[in-house]
């Protein structure tokens, strides 16, 4: 049974990511994470990845920097949950060098 959803969108040399976990595994997932980016500089030609957060999903920010992206950009008040405006960060994470 799967228990996540990994979505790139390659943008040139780079792409945007996206991590979707099942409820059940949250808690666990910083292992999958690392293991689908280490995956992204085994088999593609991908040089960097950028995970946009919004800034109230702190699970989400928590993960993607314990999974090595780092905060690059934000970009301001350009997400609306329930009424509520909020920014948005952009990590990075780039392919390591050999």
């Amino acid at each position: 049974r799967a228990i996540a959803l990994f979505v790139l969108v390659e943008h040139g040399d780079g792409a945007e990511v996206h991590f979707c976990f099942r409820p059940e595994v949250w808690g666990r997932t910083v292992a999958a994470g690392k293991a689908f980016v280490e995956w992204v500089w085994r088999e593609t030609e991908i040089e960097r990845l950028i995970g946009p957060v919004p800034t109230h999903n702190r699970m989400a920010l928590a993960l993607a920097r314990a999974v090595g992206f780092q905060d690059w950009m934000r970009q301001i008040r350009c997400v609306t949950k329930n009424g509520k405006t909020y920014d948005r960060l952009l990590l990075l994470i780039t392919r390591p060098t050999t």
